[in-house]
């Protein structure tokens, strides 16, 4: 249920992911980071975003830190208090810096030649290097479809 009591729509949902990814993005933040900052796990955050059932307010309060909302930010978005699709779409256009280019434009051969860059850092844990290569490649494959690539981890 929502914050009036009532089931959060499809719609209602697909606004606030992209709202929140619009500024996920903005802030140069994994959905790991933003889980983190909100203090919430990152199964927790990733159910509430593409879930069908509740999203307790304590999750709400968490993702609104996470993404560094005023409280009650989620709730308004939930609400259609807080419409901004529009926004979305202009900062997915933003400009890559140079490590989000290397890994959107890498072949897979130098894709692999990244994570042994990243295996060889000594102070990188394997928990930390899958979380790498997880947010890398989702990047590449979000990256990709909006530029209308197609699959990436096949290209």
């Amino acid at each position: 249920m929502d914050v009036a009591g009532r089931r959060i729509s499809s719609a209602a949902r697909r606004r606030l992911n992209d709202v929140m990814d619009a500024q996920r993005v903005s802030l140069g933040r994994t959905w790991r980071d933003v889980a983190a900052r909100g203090g919430i796990s990152y199964e927790t955050l990733r159910a509430a975003r593409n879930g069908s059932g509740d999203i307790p307010a304590l999750t709400r309060a968490a993702m609104d830190r996470g993404l560094d909302w005023p409280a009650g930010t989620v709730d308004a978005i939930l609400d259609g208090r807080v419409e901004k699709v529009a926004q979305a779409a202009v900062v997915r256009e933003r400009q890559l810096d140079a490590a989000e280019e290397r890994i959107v434009t890498a072949t897979n051969q130098q894709f692999g030649e990244m994570l042994l860059e990243v295996m060889a850092v000594p102070t990188m844990t394997k928990p930390a290097i899958a979380r790498w290569l997880v947010d890398a490649l989702d990047m590449r494959d979000r990256y990709r479809a909006e530029q209308g690539g197609g699959i990436a981890r096949g290209a």
